[in-house]
């Protein structure tokens, strides 16, 4: 599984979703990471499979992390989204995942 943001600069804290992941998927899970800000995403590093430091809305970035990476979970925010979706969807196409 794919999630962008680890909630680094929320009031709630970065990584809070990881354990609830791992709870609820288990020992099945393979969870890979996106963040941009690479000081706050680095003490992450070891409790996930991949983390990729980046920005969302690059789209070239977005193909790289699909190559590699899995299903997806980002932002709410309507530019992050639209990235997403466009980059997301056309690296599918392109590398027929």
């Amino acid at each position: 599984m794919l999630e962008i943001g680890l909630g680094c600069g929320m009031s709630y804290g970065p990584g809070g979703s990881i354990p609830v992941w791992k709870d609820f998927f288990g020992n099945k899970l393979t969870l890979h990471m996106v963040e941009y800000d690479a000081t706050c995403a680095e003490p992450f590093r070891s409790k996930v499979d991949e983390l990729f430091i980046g920005d969302q809305s690059n789209r070239e970035f977005l193909r790289k992390v699909v190559s590699e990476g899995g299903g997806v979970y980002g932002t709410h925010s309507r530019v992050n989204l639209c990235a997403e979706a466009i980059s997301l969807f056309s690296a599918c196409v392109c590398f027929k995942l």
